[in-house]
């Protein structure tokens, strides 16, 4: 069973038999973030589809080359799916995804603050973006309310970590240290696990961990 990103149906769920000789999907095509050309068939209410023909319309050389950015994919792989898996992916989130994976994959440096600030993005396009129109210098995020406050009792970004999710919002240059990274990180989780029922675990977080370290 695979799961897929489509550009007309959002996530869904891929019978397929994998690496015969006769198969339409080969084992490299498994690599998370890989870009298909994938015709599928199956009922337009089908809850899994099967593949009909499979074959990569790009080649992702330095996703597959470089570890660093293969354990990056994992776990961008599994939020998206953790985002769009119970529906709302549309031809501009998907548009959104692909040329986000081109970029990632020609990107020589800079890699944590790119995974950060594309799933940072990505909340824009599902509707959960935090709200920075009242945001000043000292405001914190308060994560279950989604804006930025001067005072918050709850669970909340710190104010440095808050600078830089601005700085991300604004589209502007941030760099991050090992300690930053590793709030930004738990923060976008976080986020997500609260504005989208049902979002569970990220299974993947921890092998992210490890890099930042």
């Amino acid at each position: 069973m695979l799961n897929l990103f489509t550009e007309s149906a959002g996530v869904v769920a891929v019978s397929a038999s994998i690496g015969g000789r006769s198969s339409k999907v080969k084992k490299g095509y498994l690599i998370p973030l890989t870009l298909l050309d994938i015709e599928l068939k199956g009922k337009d209410n089908a809850k899994v589809w099967h593949v009909n023909d499979c074959c990569v319309y790009r080649v992702n050389n330095a996703l597959m080359l470089n570890p660093i950015k293969m354990l990056v994919s994992q776990f961008l792989a599994e939020m998206v799916w953790r985002a769009f898996r119970f529906g709302g992916g549309d031809r501009i989130i998907f548009d959104y995804i692909e040329e986000s994976i081109i970029e990632f994959d020609e990107l020589e440096n800079g890699i944590s603050e790119w995974y950060l600030g594309f799933l940072v993005k990505m909340m824009h396009y599902i509707g959960i973006m935090p709200d920075i129109s009242d945001y000043s210098d000292g405001f914190v995020i308060d994560i279950s309310e989604g804006k930025a406050v001067r005072y918050c009792f709850g669970e909340k970004l710190d104010i440095d970590t808050t600078r830089c999710l601005v700085k991300i919002l604004r589209n502007e240059t941030f760099r991050l240290n090992e300690k930053e990274r590793s709030k930004m990180v738990d923060f976008v989780v976080k986020y997500y696990q609260v504005h989208m029922e049902g979002f569970g675990d990220v299974k993947s977080l921890e092998i992210l961990r490890s890099l930042a370290k």
